[in-house]
Order: C-alpha cells, then sequence, then structure tokens
C-alpha cells in the first residue's frame, strides 16, 4: 500500500462507482479535481457528492486515516476545507478543529489492481508483464513516447553545448561528435579537448592530418613529457609547439583520460586519431550530414581508419603489433544513434522542419537494435530496430529500474486487468 498507488487509482478513475464514507453516507465522484504539488491538500478543486449534497473543494489521501496526525495536518486552516478524506485503511474518525467530522471513505477498487501492483513492483525480474498481451495500438503509442523522450534527454547537453558555441551549428556538431568518440568512458575528457580547440583552427588546417593529430593530441596532454620521441611524434611535437602558440592554445588542464580495462582499439589515442581522419576528411561535417540522410551515405561519412602511424601504435612512441584502426561498424552505428540522431532531432525542432524530423526517426528505424544489459533484460519483448532498443532504454532507466511502474503506459494497462 502507498499513497502513490491511491492517487494513481483516484485520478486513473480505477475505483467502483460506489462509494460509501465511515458515517454510512453515499458518495459520489464527479470530478476528481486537480493535484498539488506544493505544499497543502493534496488535491484543488474537485467535485463530489455526498448523500445528494454536491461539495467542491479539497480532498486528502493517506494510507491510514490517522496518517492525518502522522503528517501534522492538526491546527492547520488548509485541512479544515477538505471535502473528502480518502484512504485505504479507516482505523479511526478524523475531525476538523471545530469537531466537525471529515467525510472519510475507504476507497472501494477492484482488489486486482492491487495483487497486479504488487507482482510489479516485487518483482526480481525488470517487467514481469507478457507484452504480447497488451493491446498492441497502446504498446507502440507508448513505444513513441518513450523514444521521444529519450532524445529529448539527449538533446538538453546539446542544448547547452550549442549555448556554449553562440548557436554555431557547425561548432557544436563537432564538439558534441568529439564528446561521442569518448565512448561513455572517456566522453567527458574528449569534449574538454574539443571545447579547448575551436573548429575554425581545425579547419584552417584541414588539409594536413598531422596537423590536426598534432592539435588534438597535444590539447589533450598526449605529447607532454614523451623521451626519446620517434620521429613522427617528433613532428606532432614541433607542429603542435609552432601552432598553439599561434593560434595562442592551452592545453587541457586536469583532464584525465582512462586506459585501464580497455581494450587498445578503443585507447582515447586511437579515438582522437580517427576523429582526426574524420574532420580530415570531410569539410563542414554538419552540412553533409544533412545532405546525406540515408543510412549507406551515413556510414561512408563515418566510416574512417587513423592514418598509418596508428597501425603499429596504441599511443605516441610506444610501438605495438600491427593492428587495425578502423572505426567498426559497430561503433559507427552508435555514433550515429546516440550522436547524429539526437542532434538532428534538435535541429529540426529549432528549425521547425518536420520532415527533417520524420527522416531522423525513420533513421532509427534501418538500424538493427542495440544490445546491451538493458535491452537484453526486456525477454518477451519484440526489439526489431535501434528506435525500439532506444525507448527500451528509456523504459529502463527511467521507469523499471526505479521501480515507477505507475507512470508506465504497458503497467497501466497490466494494472487494469483482473487475474
Amino acid at each position: 500500500m502507498s499513497e502513490k498507488l491511491l492517487h494513481y487509482i483516484w485520478f486513473s478513475r480505477l475505483y467502483f462507482e460506489q462509494q460509501q464514507t465511515l458515517l454510512g453516507e453515499s458518495v459520489r465522484i464527479i470530478s476528481t479535481g486537480i493535484p498539488n504539488t506544493d505544499a497543502g491538500p493534496d488535491v484543488f478543486n474537485a467535485k463530489v457528492e455526498i448523500n445528494g449534497c454536491q461539495w467542491a473543494g479539497n480532498v486528502e489521501f493517506h494510507v491510514r486515516a490517522s496518517d492525518w496526525h502522522r503528517h501534522n495536518h492538526d491546527g492547520k486552516r488548509e485541512y479544515d476545507n477538505v471535502i473528502l478524506h480518502v484512504v485505504f485503511e479507516a482505523d479511526e474518525q478524523i475531525f476538523t478543529q471545530a469537531d466537525n467530522p471529515i467525510p472519510t471513505i475507504i476507497l472501494n477498487y477492484p482488489k486486482s489492481i492491487l495483487n497486479n501492483y504488487n507482482t510489479l513492483i516485487q518483482s526480481p525480474h525488470i517487467c514481469p508483464i507478457e507484452f504480447n498481451k497488451i493491446d498492441s495500438f497502446r504498446l507502440n503509442q507508448w513505444i513513441d513516447r518513450l523514444l521521444i523522450e529519450r532524445l529529448q534527454v539527449k538533446t538538453e547537453r546539446i542544448k547547452q553545448i550549442l549555448n556554449d558555441s553562440q548557436n554555431n551549428w557547425e561548432q557544436a556538431f563537432y564538439v558534441t561528435l568529439c564528446r561521442a568518440f569518448g565512448f561513455g568512458v572517456n566522453s567527458d575528457a574528449m569534449q574538454q579537448v574539443a571545447k579547448s580547440l575551436p573548429l575554425n583552427i581545425i579547419m584552417h588546417h584541414r588539409d594536413s592530418i598531422e596537423q590536426i593529430e598534432a592539435l588534438l593530441l597535444g590539447q589533450a596532454g598526449f605529447l607532454n613529457n614523451i623521451e626519446n620521441p620517434d620521429s613522427q611524434t617528433s613532428v606532432w611535437q614541433r607542429e603542435y609547439q609552432f601552432l598553439s602558440n599561434k593560434f595562442s592554445l592551452k592545453p587541457t588542464d586536469g583532464v584525465y583520460f582512462k586506459f585501464l580495462r580497455m581494450r587498445p582499439s578503443g585507447f582515447p589515442t586511437i579515438r582522437l586519431a580517427q576523429f582526426a581522419m574524420l574532420l580530415h576528411s570531410h569539410e563542414h561535417l554538419f552540412s553533409k550530414v544533412l545532405n546525406n540522410l540515408n543510412i549507406k551515405s551515413l556510414r561512408q561519412i563515418f566510416t574512417v581508419e587513423a592514418s598509418g602511424y596508428w597501425t603499429t601504435h596504441y599511443r605516441p612512441n610506444h610501438i605495438s603489433e600491427h593492428h587495425g584502426c578502423k572505426l567498426s561498424s559497430m561503433s559507427i552505428d552508435l555514433l550515429i544513434i546516440n550522436t547524429v540522431v539526437p542532434f538532428l532531432f534538435l535541429y529540426s525542432q529549432v528549425s521547425r522542419d518536420e520532415q527533417l524530423q520524420d527522416n531522423t526517426l525513420d533513421i532509427l528505424r534501418q538500424l538493427k537494435a542495440e544490445k546491451n544489459h538493458k535491452v537484453a533484460q526486456f525477454t518477451n519483448f519484440p526489439c526489431p530496430d535501434a528506435y525500439t532498443s532506444q525507448a527500451l532504454i528509456q523504459l529502463h532507466d527511467n521507469y523499471c529500474f526505479r521501480k515507477d511502474c505507475l507512470r508506465c503506459q504497458i503497467a497501466h494497462q497490466y494494472l487494469k486487468t483482473n487475474k
């Protein structure tokens, strides 16, 4: 039992028509009123009929009637105008300061709701619902809403980056994309590098991959304190010294890149080298993405391989066995899902371009569903594409993991079923 469930039953109108006060008066709920999120009674402007007489005013909820005292409502003027006290258990009758009884009802509702609710919140699994038994139309509506919620969450960070970039979309895309090349564990550090190195400086030297590498590696601090550098590292150091003086660049201070427990192919040095090649290969990258809104073209844009030095090195001046240093197809798809799509979605909203928004969402429908531990927990939920897997991640993070089932539209359908 919880007040949250009581609120849910009340506002979802899942109670029975027939209600009765502790004093035997008949009660008909005309309007459930407006939830109050501030101090005072739980509901404003409700309308009820008690023994044929209509009342309009506030409603208060408690699991037990005696919670009225435990919540210190006694003697407070704002609670004297409560027209109805709604409880799960009536262990006493509550009175106003003038010693008048406050009409109190034990909310009469289908007991299957409580049983179903307990099944949800006590389940050891992420969700015990059999999704194939949920109405497909409502299920698809909920997936659509979850996907939009997730995109809106992702665009909040992009909005801040855009604001820091003085609404320069190319600069903001550059910073957002550099962050994405951190692939979670090094994202914050990669973003700091991009913020410290404006895109226009990169573009001045876009024709030289060595200079772009020198700028990125130097700003990240990977060219410092190297004894007996090899020939390539020496070139980067000289280029960085010249360019940092020319543009008054200051390396990022206090930025910590993680290498521990990572595959060498995911080292931040390799990611910076791949990002450098992407910038070297494409001018006006965001504009190019905008003009190539299909999966094949987007994948081609992001299909890059770090320069030859990196096939025998994972870090500057540290030789290794020969290896590939091409951005993998899985990494490319993750960049599209987690960076390109949210960025395009925000741009479509700001520019009020509904067609662009539809095309952006369609990109997710063309990509395979992500494979991660969050999506895998929905074992009985069909997940054909990234559109659905992104929605399931939102469902996991903001509903299931928090056991916030009462805000979930799938759970809403489940709670109403009789068992």
